[in-house]
């Protein structure tokens, strides 16, 4: 069983705002973004080259956001264009000595959520693991940070497999450790059977959790990847959109990221 693609489609465009709509036209046609989109983008870059908070122009640039807008960069094809790699470049310049990555002090005038609390250690678990990762999409995997990244990874996942902190943790976590040491090493394979014994998926995680394995190489034909991917079909609305955890105006986004993992699933499938 496949997801409805044209419903789905069909809600993002109905609902979506134009860079929502760039994405999935670069997701699903390979379409450049127009010069329009690639603008807004440059212009809420601040200096340092992470973007600020909520997407608010001038604000602080925050960990989180950055992370968010290389999402965005990814789908666009622009991970690699200037603007990308001044992204990256903020996300090394934060790294700590010890290899992870905690939030500005400063971020807390915004009363910020729990994952962007700045000396949580949930937080500081996650921007580890999400920081890792992006290092290791963008082609810095052979590099000290992802490196560093990873060793500290390494020593928040316990026997059972859970890596310190939110669920989030462990899958991106897992993903990060598949990167630098193989999907059949230990802590991976920890990892997933830690995330299998877990229950009460929301849509958008599932979408979520399937594109980190998928781009760490985990196997599409591994029994807990293959029963999710099985799973989020099931979880499409009677509108064609998913649901997000973060509430119903993010559904447009859930939406898009199921469509795009199911269309690198179909990408693999048709290597096969």
């Amino acid at each position: 069983m496949e997801i409805d693609i044209e419903s789905a489609i069909t809600f993002v465009y109905q609902n979506g705002d134009e860079l929502e709509k760039a994405r999935l036209d670069a997701i699903l046609k390979k379409r450049k973004p127009s010069d329009d989109i690639v603008k807004s983008i440059e212009e809420l870059q601040n200096p340092d080259g992470g973007f600020p908070y909520q997407r608010m122009k001038g604000e602080l640039s925050t960990l989180n956001d950055t992370e968010v807008e290389l999402v965005v960069l990814n789908d666009l094809g622009l991970l690699s264009s200037e603007v990308g790699k001044k992204a990256l470049g903020y996300i090394l310049a934060m790294q700590k000595e010890d290899g992870s990555w905690d939030e500005n002090p400063e971020i807390s005038k915004y009363d910020p959520p729990p994952w962007m609390v700045h000396g949580d250690r949930r937080s500081i678990v996650y921007h580890t693991a999400y920081c890792s990762f992006w290092l290791g999409v963008g082609g810095w995997r052979e590099s000290v940070h992802f490196k560093k990244g990873y060793q500290f990874l390494k020593n928040c996942q316990n026997e059972a497999g859970k890596i310190e902190g939110f669920l989030h943790n462990s899958w991106i976590g897992t993903s990060v450790l598949a990167m630098e040491c193989g999907w059949e090493s230990v802590g991976v394979r920890k990892g997933v059977a830690y995330l299998e014994s877990v229950t009460g998926w929301e849509s958008s995680q599932i979408s979520w959790m399937l594109w980190c394995f998928l781009m760490a190489h985990i196997p599409k034909e591994n029994p807990f990847a293959a029963r999710m991917r099985n799973e989020l079909p099931l979880r499409q609305r009677f509108d064609g959109s998913f649901a997000s955890e973060d509430g119903d105006e993010f559904a447009v986004s859930a939406t898009i990221e199921a469509l795009k993992v199911t269309a690198l699933f179909n990408e693999y499938d048709s290597e096969v």
